[in-house]
């Protein structure tokens, strides 16, 4: 019996892949040049927002896509990845995966790019992070099934990335790190959490939220960048002396800033 539902997939990655589709088609009615503006209103990856507490933001902009092309891609690889993961690992462990990796994802990407960010690759990376987890763990068994596509296709795609400047490389690298590393923290389909070999891959993803919380954050929110982000909104607000304050603040830590140097002299106009 319990080979049997083992061979059973649950068919997580297709409610996944019902969410994604969903949500896209709900947003393109809506907008259909899905402007940078919708997909922030919707939960896109927003650094200066997700600094002011919107940490939702994180798992929100792994369901969002910026074209149709980038939501075809996405989901044509959650389902090719997913499908084995969810049987090897099982329905709760493969979420978490996918969470977990999604999230960190989102957390390389706040780091390393600035830029509005949606899409679903960093937890879809996480997936080929799992998959590098079971080749490190029985590499023989693992070819035998699979060969060494998955070598070359992580390969390919992380130079593909640094390659293309429009490519968000940062949430694919930390993806494909959080998914090997919470493979190794939790194991597949009926290993125990408690073994204590998943003890320092557990503390290494507690570690990297508390990182994230502890550094990153507050770190984003002492740059400039910050500062302008809240002039813009105080200027949106009509509060125009807390403005000029963000943005001398701002100056001060970079002086050659165009887009600040734009704004003060607008506001002396």
């Amino acid at each position: 019996m319990e080979g049997e539902r083992i061979k059973k997939p649950f068919k997580i990655p297709y409610i996944l892949i019902a969410i994604n589709v969903a949500i896209f088609a709900l947003i393109f009615i809506i907008d259909p040049s899905l402007s940078t503006s919708t997909l922030i209103s919707f939960g896109a990856k927003y650094d200066f927002r997700i600094v002011e507490g919107e940490y939702f933001r994180l798992i929100t902009t792994m369901f969002l896509h910026a074209s149709i092309p980038h939501l075809l891609f996405n989901m044509i690889a959650l389902n090719a990845f997913g499908r084995d993961l969810e049987i090897i690992f099982g329905k709760r462990k493969f979420l978490s995966i996918y969470f977990i990796s999604g999230i960190v994802g989102s957390m390389g990407s706040f780091i390393f790019n600035d830029a509005v960010g949606v899409g679903a690759s960093g937890a879809i990376f996480g997936l080929l992070g799992a998959n590098l987890y079971l080749f490190s763990i029985n590499p023989k068994a693992y070819k035998q099934i699979y060969g060494n596509d998955i070598l070359v296709l992580i390969a390919i795609n992380l130079a593909y990335g640094f390659m293309v400047p429009q490519i968000d490389n940062s949430a694919h690298l930390f993806g494909l790190i959080g998914g090997y590393l919470t493979s190794w923290a939790i194991g597949i389909r009926m290993e125990k959490l408690t073994a204590k070999k998943r003890y320092p891959f557990q503390a290494a993803i507690i570690g990297i939220f508390i990182l994230f919380f502890t550094v990153a954050v507050p770190i984003y929110k002492n740059s400039w960048n910050y500062d302008l982000n809240k002039a813009v909104e105080a200027i949106n607000s009509g509060n125009i002396g807390i403005a000029k304050e963000y943005l001398l603040r701002g100056q001060e830590k970079a002086p050659d800033n165009m887009d600040i140097e734009y704004l003060l002299d607008y506001l002396e106009q």
